[in-house]
This record gives C-alpha cells, structure tokens and sequence, in this order.
C-alpha cells in the first residue's frame, strides 16, 4: 500500500485555516501515516465523556454542533488536499464515533432515572468489552461502507467527508443498542 506523505498547509495561508486545519486532522493524527481513520477515531470518547456532563438535554445539541462542526471544518481542510475524503482529515470519525456512544447515557436514564456521570458507564463491568466492540463496529461500517453509507460518501465536500462516517455511527448505535440491552444495562447480570 503506497502511504501518502504527510501534507501540512502552505505557510502563507496557515492563517486563513489553521483553525480548521487543526481541527479536521485531530491536532495532528490525521497525519499518521498507517491507520489515520481508526487513530482518529480514538478522541471521539473523549468528546462524549466530555459531553456526558452537559446533560440529557444539551448532550444532543452539542452532537449537533459537533456534526455542523465536522461539515465546516472538512469542506475547508479538504481544499489542502488532492482527494475528495483525504485520509487525514478525521474529524469525521472523532464526531461521528462520539456521537455512536449516545445511546450509553440513554439507556442508563431509562433505567435510573438519573443522568450518568463518567464513572458510572465506565465502571460497569461489560463496559470495557461492549467499547471494544462498539469501536470495531464503527470501524467495520467505516470502513466497508454498507449500503446506504456509501451512497454518502458521494456528497460534495464536507458533507460527503462527515456524511459517511455520521451514517457508520447510526449503524454502530443501532448495534450497540441492541448489545446494551441484551446485557440489560446497566442492569447486573
């Protein structure tokens, strides 16, 4: 597999977006020169334990802006690159991954009736496991773009970029929804 060379943005126009630069390779690890999609992916938990705080009512809108955030940011860092999904841009998977863990906090209000803090998804027992797994699968349907993922793939610019990988995290919630409550959780066994 032929890697591309790392591509930094031209000294005179860092300024007009290194902001967007920044933010759409992941402050750098959309530069990776193997596995920059699944490296990049990496961060989204940290935006949604991040977001955990905000609460059941602004942890939606924040999905939302973090979606608006991605399309913005990937039409303008994609104008540095020559390709039409450039590999270094991973704001798509980080925002879309983020977004795929909603489900966790949902299912523990429905059970408790209380919102989850961070301690209390990760410390469950099948929390480790079923991350694991939710990681995989969103990688899987990032990757192999099942219909009708691959159909987004094909809109122009940042929508195409980020459209995909929103549409992967679908499937992922839609998965890991199912395992949450085949597990009863956040139920014991």
């Amino acid at each position: 597999m032929n890697v591309e060379p790392p591509k930094f943005p031209p000294a005179q126009s860092a300024n007009n977006y290194s902001v967007s630069f920044w933010l759409a390779t992941g402050f750098g690890i959309g530069q990776a020169r193997f596995a920059p999609g699944t490296f990049g992916t990496i961060p989204g938990f940290f935006i949604a334990a991040f977001l955990l705080f905000l609460g059941p009512v602004f942890f939606p809108l924040a999905l939302l802006a973090l979606l608006l955030l991605s399309i913005a940011t990937a039409s303008q860092a994609q104008k540095y690159f020559s390709r039409p999904d450039p590999p270094q841009i991973v704001i798509d998977e980080y925002s879309a991954f983020a977004a795929s863990l909603a489900a966790w906090p949902y299912f523990w209000l429905n059970a408790t009736h209380s919102w989850p803090l961070l301690q209390d998804l990760i410390s469950h027992p099948f929390a480790v496991p079923i991350l694991i797994a939710h990681f995989l699968l969103f990688r899987i349907f990032d990757i192999f773009k099942p219909f009708p993922v691959n159909l987004a793939e094909k809109l122009p610019g940042g929508w195409g970029i980020t459209a995909d990988d929103w549409m992967a995290a679908l499937y992922t919630a839609l998965c890991a929804s199912f395992l949450l409550w085949l597990i009863r959780f956040p139920s014991l066994p």
